[in-house]
């Protein structure tokens, strides 16, 4: 009987631990697709096909760079020297960069109940952005100053504070920089930088997306 009851209390170890491991992915299915040099996820050495949680932290090295898909139709661009912190598990899905960045096509975010599209946002020590369905590239070019490209769509930026908030609505680059200076943190109109259309439509038709630059989607 002991031996029975040990067996038992096992498999329903074991069925608790499955479930707890299962249900970390929920509503978010994401997946590396690409990788270049040495990436990282959550410590561990990265590779092509390998699941990505909602919970993730991604680094990248010199020279190296990878891709994320999640539900499908949104990708991510990390590129070299990056260290990005992810949290999708829920309603609103996070980003937060510590060094680096890179270009995001997002087209396929869920909706809630009550019909609006989640947000998706992006944290730097000097920005903060609030997109909806967009096409964006960002870097962090060091702990004082941040890039912020919206390519093609909608977003709402501001400070790191959430301070001095700007709508932008973009059907071909719209660029700023946020920079810390003595008066706090200002934003200037930087150019175009890092990227350009053959990149971002590159990173964009790995998900069968095709971008219109004529209009903001």
């Amino acid at each position: 009987m002991r031996k029975i009851l040990m067996i038992i209390t096992g498999f329903i170890i074991s069925a608790f631990l499955l479930s707890s491991m299962s249900g970390s992915k929920s509503n978010f299915d994401g997946k590396i697709i690409f990788i270049s040099g040495n990436v990282t996820i959550n410590g561990e050495t990265a590779y092509i096909d390998e699941p990505v949680f909602e919970k993730s932290e991604i680094v990248t090295g010199k020279d190296s760079a990878c891709e994320i898909v999640f539900n499908k139709k949104n990708i991510i661009h990390i590129i070299e020297n990056s260290d990005i912190e992810m949290d999708m598990s829920g309603n609103i899905k996070n980003l937060n960069i510590k060094s680096g960045g890179g270009g995001n096509v997002l087209k396929n975010l869920q909706h809630s109940s009550s019909g609006n599209a989640d947000l998706f946002r992006v944290h730097t020590s000097t920005a903060a952005l609030a997109v909806r369905g967009t096409t964006f590239f960002i870097k962090v070019e060091d702990n004082d100053n941040t890039y912020v490209c919206i390519c093609n769509g909608i977003a709402t930026l501001s400070d790191s504070e959430g301070s001095n908030p700007v709508i932008i609505k973009s059907a071909h680059h719209s660029d700023l920089r946020f920079s810390r200076t003595a008066a706090g943190i200002v934003y200037t109109k930087a150019g175009l930088l890092y990227h350009d259309d053959k990149s971002v439509n590159l990173i964009a038709a790995k998900i069968g997306v095709k971008i219109n630059w004529s209009k903001p989607d």
